[in-house]
């Protein structure tokens, strides 16, 4: 992601969630999940529910994720992202779309991201980059796959807005589940 429009993902999700849910607290990021924010918030005793905002690391895709993830420690970094019924020594780790899946599972089998401008894939960058070298292998100029930083920057608010929508929607009734079946009897 461009950093221009990355520091903005991050400073409207920081703002969004922080009005819609104070009890997720901004954690300190470290290892593979620096670029992120990581939020926490302790559902109960025995278990610690987790926010993580993603950013992509490709220059060329200006997107991001969000991913939940409980456990009864800290944030389960060494747990794949995988699916919400895959619980394995008290920790979970997953994409919040999976917590939607029959919305999009259909037509796609990538989870989708939230994309500031339009989805840029791998292989239209590759198409791009050879009809920019030409056949006399001359570097041409051409349109860039990316709308300009100005125009994708109002697109920040409405993605934001759509993720923490979901995370109110599929990932808080996650939590609470997940906490509940952990309480004792």
């Amino acid at each position: 992601m461009r950093s221009e429009i990355g520091k903005e993902v991050r400073k409207t999700f920081n703002r969004k969630l922080a009005e819609r849910f104070p009890q997720f607290l901004e954690q300190e990021t470290f290892g593979a999940l620096r670029g992120g924010l990581l939020y926490g918030w302790q559902g109960c005793p025995q278990v610690n529910c987790f926010i993580y905002l993603q950013m992509s690391q490709k220059m060329y895709q200006d997107c991001f994720m969000v991913e939940l993830s409980c456990s009864s420690g800290e944030f389960p970094i060494h747990k794949v992202a995988f699916d919400p019924a895959d619980v394995a020594g008290g920790a979970v780790r997953f994409r919040l779309p999976e917590l939607y899946r029959n919305e999009w599972g259909v037509r796609a089998r990538r989870v989708p991201w939230w994309w500031i401008g339009p989805e840029v894939r791998p292989q239209e960058v590759t198409g791009h980059a050879a009809a920019r070298i030409g056949r006399e292998g001359q570097l041409k100029s051409s349109p860039d796959l990316q709308i300009p930083i100005a125009e994708a920057l109002r697109d920040v608010e409405p993605q934001v807005d759509d993720a923490i929508s979901r995370i109110e929607r599929f990932g808080i009734p996650f939590f609470r589940d997940f906490t509940e079946k952990r309480l004792p009897s």
